[in-house]
C-alpha cells in the first residue's frame, strides 16, 4: 500500500484522511463496492463514500497553490479491502500494568471495541482517549451468591453502580429465583442493564418475561436443556426478548492442547514474559498429581465438549439467534487478539457465510448497545472504526487476518508498527 504521510511519527496520524481506489465491504448489505473514495473525518466519522476519481485539473491546481486539498493522511487502497474494525463482546481485562499491551495486541488484530465482563474500582479510571485504549463497555463488579444476603445493601450497591457509569451489571451467580427477580427490580429502577451467566433456577422464559437482560454467556441456558422442543423454544424466546447469547468457543477449546501445541501459536512473540510466566503456572497448577494418561483423558473429555459447544453454537445460529462474538481469551495461552480470529473460525465451522461472520464481528455488539445507527456499520455519517485489509475476507474468512492499518477514532496505526512496538518497546 502506498500511504503519502508513512513518514510520519510511528502509529498515524489523527485527522482527516482520503482512502482512494479501494474495494468496500459492507457486511450489513449484501453488496461489494469496489474502486471506491472513502473520506474519514478526524473524529473517525464516514463523511464520504463514492466512486473513484481521479484528481480534476482544478484541484491539481489548488493542491500545487496552497498545499492542502482538507486531507491530512491519503491512502492509495488500490487492491486492498475496507471493513468495518471488530468488537470483542466478553473480555476480562488484564493487570493495570498489561492493559496497553493487551489493547494493541487486540487492535493489530483489527479488536477496537470491547465489552469487559469483570469490573473492578481502576478501570473507571482507564483513559478512554489513550492512544490504544478501544471503545470500552465497563461491567460493574460481578454479582455472586454471597450478594443477595443483604437486598438493602445489594439496592446500594446496584445504585452507587449507576452512578459511578458503569455500563451495566455483571451476574455471575443468584442462589434463587426470587433473589433474581429482586435485582431486577432493582437494577431497572436505577436504569442499569443486567448480563451474563444464565441464572441457576430461572428459566430462560422467565429471564426473558422479566426484560433488561442483554446477553447469555458460555451458551448458558441453551446448553442446560437436552430437549430439543425446550432449545427451539429457548431460542425464540431471547429472540423476542432482543437477548444476545456470546458463545466464546475457543475458551474451553484451547485445554484440549499439549503445551507444546500451544507454544507454536502464532502471536505468542508479542506477549510479555510475565503473562506467560502466568499462563505456565496456570498449567503447571492444573497438571498437578495428574499422570500423562490422566492429562490426556482430560484433553480428549475437553475436545468432546468443545464439539457439543459447537453442536449448540450451530442450532442456535440455524435458529436465528443473536450471537455475539468473543474467544473469551481469559485462559492460559489464550493469546489476545489473536485468539478472536480463532472464534472467528468457529463460528465458520458452524456454516456461517464470511459475510455473516463479519457482521456479527463488528455491529452485533453496536446494536445489543442500542447504538446500530452510530458505529460498527460501514456507511456514511456512522462513526465506524474501519480495517484495511490485503486480501478479501469474503473469499476466505482468514483473510480478515491480514491486516494492514487500522483507523481507530480518526487515527491511522499500522499493524507492522504495532508488532515492532511490542518487540521492540
Amino acid at each position: 500500500m502506498s500511504f503519502a504521510q508513512r513518514d510520519l511519527p510511528s502509529g498515524g496520524v489523527s485527522c482527516a484522511t482520503k482512502i482512494t481506489n479501494i474495494t468496500v465491504i459492507p457486511a450489513h448489505v449484501d453488496q461489494v463496492y469496489e474502486n471506491q473514495d472513502v473520506e474519514i473525518a478526524c473524529d473517525g466519522e464516514i463523511t464520504k463514500i463514492s466512486p473513484h476519481s481521479e484528481p480534476t485539473e482544478e484541484d491539481s491546481t489548488h493542491f500545487a497553490q496552497f498545499g492542502d486539498d482538507g486531507f491530512s493522511t491519503h491512502i492509495d487502497g488500490t487492491g486492498k479491502f475496507l471493513i468495518a474494525a471488530f468488537s470483542d463482546a466478553h473480555v476480562h481485562l488484564p493487570k493495570e500494568e498489561e492493559l496497553e499491551r493487551f489493547f494493541q495486541l487486540n487492535l493489530m488484530n483489527g479488536v477496537t471495541s470491547m465489552r469487559s465482563m469483570r469490573g473492578e474500582s481502576w478501570h473507571l479510571k482507564i483513559d478512554k482517549n489513550g492512544y490504544y485504549t478501544p471503545k470500552l463497555y465497563l461491567s460493574a463488579p460481578p454479582l455472586v451468591d454471597s450478594s443477595f444476603v443483604n437486598i438493602d445493601s445489594l439496592q446500594k450497591s446496584i445504585q452507587q453502580y449507576a452512578r459511578e457509569g458503569w455500563d451495566f451489571v455483571k451476574l455471575l451467580s443468584v442462589d434463587t429465583s426470587l433473589n433474581y427477580t429482586k435485582l431486577q427490580r432493582i437494577a431497572k429502577a436505577a436504569k442499569i442493564k443486567v448480563a451474563g451467566h444464565s441464572p441457576h433456577g430461572v428459566s430462560i422464559q422467565d429471564l426473558c418475561n422479566q426484560g433488561n437482560f442483554m446477553s447469555i454467556e458460555h451458551l448458558g441456558g441453551i446448553s442446560d436443556l437436552s430437549d430439543m422442543e425446550q432449545i427451539v423454544y429457548a431460542i425464540k424466546y431471547t429472540n423476542q426478548a432482543g437477548i444476545y447469547h456470546c458463545p466464546t468457543i475457543n475458551w474451553a477449546h484451547s485445554f484440549q492442547f499439549t503445551k507444546e501445541k500451544l507454544l507454536a501459536q502464532e502471536g505468542l512473540k508479542y506477549v510479555s514474559q510475565s503473562m506467560t510466566d502466568a499462563w505456565d503456572e496456570e498449567l503447571t497448577e492444573s497438571a498437578k498429581g495428574r499422570s500423562e494418561e490422566e492429562l490426556t483423558q482430560f484433553r480428549m473429555m475437553v475436545k468432546k465438549h468443545s464439539s457439543m459447544m459447537t453442536s449448540y453454537l450451530q442450532f442456535l445460529y440455524q435458529q436465528g439467534g443473536n450471537l455475539l462474538l468473543s474467544p473469551d481469551a481469559s485462559g492460559a495461552y489464550n493469546v489476545p487478539g489473536y485468539s478472536y480470529h480463532d472464534e472467528i473460525q468457529h463460528f465458520k465451522e458452524v456454516g456461517m457465510s464470511n459475510r455473516e461472520i463479519l457482521h456479527i464481528a463488528s455491529s452485533n455488539m453496536a446494536d445489543m448497545f442500542g447504538e446500530r445507527e452510530e458505529w460498527g456499520m460501514l456507511k456514511t455519517g456512522a462513526t465506524t472504526d474501519l480495517l484495511i485489509l490485503n486480501s478479501n475476507p469474503l473469499a476466505d474468512i482468514s483473510n480478515a487476518r491480514d491486516i494492514d492499518a487500522v483507523l481507530m477514532r480518526g487515527k491511522l496505526i499500522f499493524s507492522s508498527d504495532i508488532k515492532s512496538n511490542l518487540l521492540h518497546p
